[in-house]
């Protein structure tokens, strides 16, 4: 789902490699966030949507507990906003955060296994980018990686299918195909759409000018045929010149056979 709103690449962390979404250019920067501070993709990443809770390892390391940022601004002991207890039990809403920080936690391990397998294959490869600026400025980002395809489609045959059984290999593609959401987050005053609609435009009226001198050059080469301008007036009076003649014509015949 977020690689139809996002650009995933890859970041390599002392403990393992991650995927992660870019938004923005510069470390205050997210196009995704709107002034009044909502959110503008319809998938937000569940990254956000645990926020203000995660689920942290214990000193044994073998309980998670749930906690909590004392520090965020809806965290408060007037009883504003949705409850976490009731009469020493859990609330729905709770609940709810359990379940959802839950799935977080297990997707987080599996996504780790993941980045594994491809990184033991060597499809990653470290990348940077030079921006290009309107105002003629230029900048580099770079600390990245990216799944290299021409490695991918070197792979054994027998790697290549592993990836196809384990469905790794369409978890590739989302992030491959996802790439192209890059371009509007580091410049975004490029609308490339915009132009593509002046473009349609342009070629509508190119159209509608060509269907206009093709019926010019019609009536043109009409007229030196004929020497007289074909109109619907002039066509309808022909018309009506042949049936007055045919009409004439009968009378003439039926005169002829009385007689």
């Amino acid at each position: 789902m977020a690689s139809r709103y996002y650009g995933i690449v890859f970041i390599r962390t002392t403990d393992n490699i991650l995927p992660v979404v870019v938004l923005g250019y510069g470390s205050s920067s997210n196009i995704y966030l709107n002034k009044d501070d909502s959110w503008s993709a319809p998938y937000v990443p569940a990254y956000l949507r645990r926020y203000p809770f995660i689920l942290s390892k214990t000193i044994d390391k073998n309980i998670m507990s749930l906690c909590v940022d004392i520090e965020y601004a809806g965290c408060n002991r007037q009883g504003k906003g949705e409850r976490l207890f009731t009469k020493g039990k859990n609330t729905k809403y709770m609940n709810d955060i359990l379940q959802l920080v839950k799935e977080f936690q297990s997707q987080f391990y599996m996504t780790e296994k993941f980045t594994a397998r491809l990184d033991s294959l060597g499809l990653f490869t470290p990348m940077s980018a030079e921006l290009k600026f309107s105002n003629g400025k230029t900048a580099n980002i770079d600390g990245f990686m990216l799944v290299n395809l021409d490695t991918l489609k070197n792979l054994p045959e027998n790697k290549l299918k592993q990836l196809i059984v384990s469905d790794d290999l369409a978890l590739i593609y989302m992030h491959l195909n996802s790439l192209v959401n890059i371009r509007n987050v580091l410049n975004p005053g490029d609308r490339s759409t915009s132009s593509k609609k002046k473009s349609k435009k342009k070629k509508t009226d190119s159209s509608q000018t060509g269907k206009m001198a093709a019926s010019k050059a019609a009536k043109k080469s009409t007229m030196k045929k004929t020497g007289k301008k074909v109109t619907k007036k002039s066509a309808k009076k022909a018309t009506g010149k042949k049936a007055v003649k045919k009409k004439t014509k009968k009378a003439a015949k039926k005169k002829k056979k009385k007689n």
